[in-house]
């Protein structure tokens, strides 16, 4: 006998029902859940038929039932993963956790399960407005960086109950441009990109067309390190419109960072430009970041690396001494 599912929006599945020996349609099973898949509510009518119980529930998954000491797993079956309706969590952390530091590692669909569904746990895009301001994500599996104005975000924003705002995908990609295509001001841009900056440090402009984020640290008289932003490489490689790749260059400069506050700067300096890239360089392409940005990026970083000699397979890091006092 065949069955037949109704589902809403996100894929949960309602109701089944198959057809019966009189030629009807007969419901076998109907489903309500909380928010988070928990099952409030079901009525089976297993009997019609000699049908089973279905057991592909919440989001479309299969739901694992087994019983392990006497209590029911009641978990979700994902493919990689395994989800808990119960706790509202993943028992694994997200692949996308060092992405979504907002959100904990464990979280599902941006603790949003009424707007968004979470096969796999990977990104959403990010939009911002005129101003450089962050607005929210959409439910994309992309990472993309748009920016729109305040007014068509207000206009088409989704806001739950913890007053998060979303919108859906396709009206924000058909309302949006990409990062390297808004004509921003200088304060705008530079304020989209401090958005993922990990540092804390100063961002400052310049315009060289290389695409790559460069370390400026502080002389000895006082003077704070900062990071430069080549706003017109970013914009001509169009780099800047995939967020793994603003973070993946932060990561290279917070290396830097991590080093300079370690040392002090005059052990920064001693360290030679050659040592202190090598260490940045290996940081950041053995970062997530990194592996989940596009090829033609990866390309390029390895390129200027090896080039410059700077990187050389395999890798590891050098551990760095404090200088004596």
């Amino acid at each position: 006998m065949f069955e037949y599912n109704l589902t809403d929006h996100l894929g949960n599945v309602r109701v089944t029902f198959g057809g019966h020996s009189s030629g009807g349609l007969e419901v076998l099973q109907v489903t309500d859940y909380d928010p988070f898949g928990l099952v409030m509510a079901q009525q089976n009518f297993v009997g019609a038929e000699n049908a089973l119980p279905n057991k592909y529930l919440y989001n479309g998954k299969e739901l694992q039932d087994d019983v392990l000491g006497g209590t029911a797993l009641d978990w979700y079956d994902y493919g990689a993963r395994m989800y808990d309706p119960v706790i509202g969590r993943w028992h694994t952390q997200d692949p996308m956790a060092e992405k979504s530091r907002r959100w904990s590692p464990y979280n599902y669909c941006e603790n949003n399960p009424i707007r968004f569904i979470d096969p796999d746990g990977m990104l959403v895009d990010h939009y911002f407005n005129e101003n450089g301001e962050y607005l929210g994500p959409d439910e994309a599996k992309t990472d993309n960086v748009k920016i729109m104005t305040q007014e068509t975000w207000d206009q088409n924003k989704n806001v739950d109950k913890n007053s998060q705002e979303s919108i859906y995908h396709d009206v924000g990609n058909a309302s949006s441009i990409d990062f390297s295509k808004a004509n921003l001001s200088e304060s705008a841009t530079l304020k989209v990109f401090d958005h993922y900056n990990p540092t804390g440090l100063d961002l400052k402009p310049v315009y060289e067309g290389k695409g790559n984020l460069a370390m400026f640290e502080g002389p000895p008289n006082g003077r704070s390190p900062a990071i430069q932003i080549d706003i017109k490489g970013y914009k001509d490689t169009k780099f800047c419109d995939n967020f793994n790749q603003i973070k993946s260059g932060f990561d290279h400069e917070d290396k830097h960072y991590s080093d300079f506050k370690a040392v002090g700067y005059h052990g920064y300096d001693k360290m030679g430009v050659q040592r202190r890239e090598e260490r940045a360089y290996q940081k950041q392409i053995s970062g997530v970041n990194f592996q989940n940005s596009t090829s033609i990026y990866k390309q390029d970083i390895l390129k200027a690396a090896i080039i410059r000699r700077y990187l050389f397979l395999p890798v590891s890091l050098k551990p760095i001494q404090r200088p004596l006092k």
